[in-house]
């Protein structure tokens, strides 16, 4: 059986593995989640950012959290609990219990953590729309999501964005919002969104 050094298994050692293989450079990875010079303590082992963190840049990379081993920290856990119990609330549409875990874990949430906070966007954005709530409050919930990772989004340099799917998919829910709430007006403009994203993913 081959050895392992365990430095060789460690995620900053994953990380740069993937990183240079695909020719990426670190500002790419971390633009709208940390530093770069955060990203050069991650990558050097002198920082461990938490499990979501961790997933959003292996994403950004192309690869799945299931293509490697990766574990939720023991002080991560039991938030890590209730988010996962929230998204499950939310696919399933028991909405009581969804807006009782938003009003639970958005006031004690740290903005600081980008990807709860985006992700709890996601759900109150989803929430909204289960609810039939306006398109207006709807679009303007998930351009605050996508401006956690994506400030100042300009469709026209999307070439230039290293994107998760995670990312992509909230980019495709504001342009279904905005595209509700116009009700028809700019499709031209909005489908040449739409197509921009696909030809970035294809």
């Amino acid at each position: 059986m081959e050895k392992y050094n365990k430095d060789e298994i460690n995620f900053h050692t994953f990380l740069r593995s993937v990183r240079e293989y695909r020719n990426v450079s670190l500002e790419d990875v971390c633009k709208g989640l940390c530093s770069e010079s955060m990203m050069h303590y991650i990558e050097n082992g002198e920082r461990l950012p938490d499990y979501l963190v961790r997933n959003r840049i292996m994403g950004r990379l192309g690869v799945s959290s299931s293509g490697y081993k990766d574990y939720v920290h023991y002080d991560e856990y039991k938030r890590w609990v209730k988010c996962q119990e929230l998204i499950e609330t939310v696919e399933y549409k028991n909405l009581n219990r969804a807006e009782a875990l938003l009003m639970e874990l958005k006031p004690t949430s740290d903005k600081a953590e980008k990807i709860e906070w985006q992700l709890l966007l996601d759900m109150e954005g989803r929430v909204k729309e289960l609810r039939g709530e306006s398109w207006a409050d709807i679009r303007e919930t998930y351009e605050k999501a996508v401006d956690v990772t994506i400030p100042d989004l300009d469709f026209t340099a999307m070439d230039s964005l290293m994107l998760s799917y995670e990312e992509i998919y909230l980019i495709l829910r504001l342009l279904r919002a905005e595209t509700k709430e116009k009700r028809g007006e700019n499709l031209l403009r909005m489908g040449g969104y739409y197509e921009t994203i696909v030809n970035k993913r294809s």
